[in-house]
């Protein structure tokens, strides 16, 4: 049986859940993207063309960058799971964080095709770009989705008004 001072923290670990979402997504774009490094093609001479130039961040910047980011990932990731009972309904919950770091992925990977440098046009990018967006919206909405009901059905009902 559960005391009122339980069931205060666990509502408050669902009604904050969400913070680890838009944590989630970035962590996993960062590291994402830091993984996978500069796709540039070689320079000939002839200069590189860009869709959109890379953000200019000093190496020990973007190292604690990273770092920062493999932590916060972690840390959300933890949060996100650990947090849910477990058993049946952690099912929801974990689906919902693989579309979210799915989410992370595609960004990361659609960030570095459009920032590298190419001789000639970017074709990759645009295409990247173009399937990428709607592709992130739909998996952080539908992990919303998923969520969202997973949080209705651990919500405590309300007590039985006698009659």
């Amino acid at each position: 049986m559960r005391t009122n001072d339980e069931a205060g923290t666990t509502s408050a670990v669902f009604k904050y859940r969400w913070v680890a979402v838009p944590v989630l997504v970035t962590s996993a774009t960062i590291v994402t993207a830091a993984l996978i490094g500069d796709r540039s093609a070689v320079d000939y001479g002839g200069g590189l063309d860009y869709l959109t130039r890379p953000i200019p961040i000093r190496w020990p910047i973007s190292a604690a960058l990273v770092a920062v980011s493999v932590f916060a990932y972690a840390a959300s990731t933890t949060y996100f799971l650990r947090s849910v009972p477990d058993g049946e309904a952690r099912d929801p919950w974990a689906r919902a964080w693989l579309l979210l770091t799915t989410a992370g992925l595609v960004l990361g990977i659609v960030y570095r095709v459009v920032t590298a440098g190419v001789i000639g046009v970017n074709i990759g990018g645009g295409f990247a770009f173009w399937v990428a967006t709607p592709l992130s919206a739909y998996l952080v909405l539908r992990a919303g989705r998923i969520v969202q009901a997973a949080g209705r059905s651990h919500e405590p009902e309300p007590p039985a008004v006698p009659s």
